[in-house]
């Protein structure tokens, strides 16, 4: 829709430009030759101008996000890799136990 408005890079830029930009949930968009080379553009660019970029996810490591973003993962995740800490956090969907969660009876969650 942005590129029918005209507005697409200025949200591209703003995204670029941003002094913090949290990309949630990657590798679960739609991997289109098209998705990734705005991906790509967007991540090297942040890379190579030091900015900070916090990532959440589902992959269970870097080989995986990788494999999750279709051609340019590799190259992605190169770059992630060289700038980031990554902090892996193994638990429970939060949906999944919220929802059990509810269906317990009182007293048992």
């Amino acid at each position: 829709a942005g590129y029918d408005s005209g507005k697409a890079e200025q949200i591209q830029r703003g995204a670029r430009e941003a002094d913090c930009l949290v990309l949630d949930d990657l590798g679960a968009q739609r991997t289109t030759d098209w998705v990734g080379e705005r991906l790509f553009s967007l991540v090297d660019d942040r890379y190579r101008n030091g900015r900070q970029t916090v990532i959440t996810t589902n992959a269970a490591g870097m080989k995986e996000l990788s494999e999750g973003l279709g051609d340019r993962g590799a190259r992605i995740t190169s770059r992630l890799s060289e700038s980031a800490q990554a902090l892996f956090i193994k638990a429970r969907d939060y949906r999944t136990r919220r929802n059990t969660q509810q269906k317990l009876p009182a007293g048992q969650a």
